[in-house]
């Protein structure tokens, strides 16, 4: 999936509901050909339990996810 296409998915809608927080960006540095993003995210189903937090490394030049972790029990 392409960067450009994230608002077709699941993923945005949660994101549009609040369950996903504020995202953080990290360049790493501008020679690096990946970046990171990570956010706290809300559990779907224990609503009170601590936020597991989700995080992507992606390729800035062709905007692929090439790496993905969640810290929740799923994954």
């Amino acid at each position: 999936m392409s960067l450009n296409e994230y608002k077709e998915g699941k993923a945005y809608r949660l994101y549009e509901s609040s369950w996903l927080k504020e995202i953080y960006w990290h360049p790493i540095s501008t020679a690096s050909e990946f970046c990171f993003l990570k956010a706290n995210c809300t559990h779907t189903m224990k609503i009170g339990d601590t936020p597991p937090t989700a995080w992507i490394a992606a390729d800035k030049k062709c905007e692929k996810i090439v790496s993905a972790y969640c810290t929740c029990v799923a994954g």
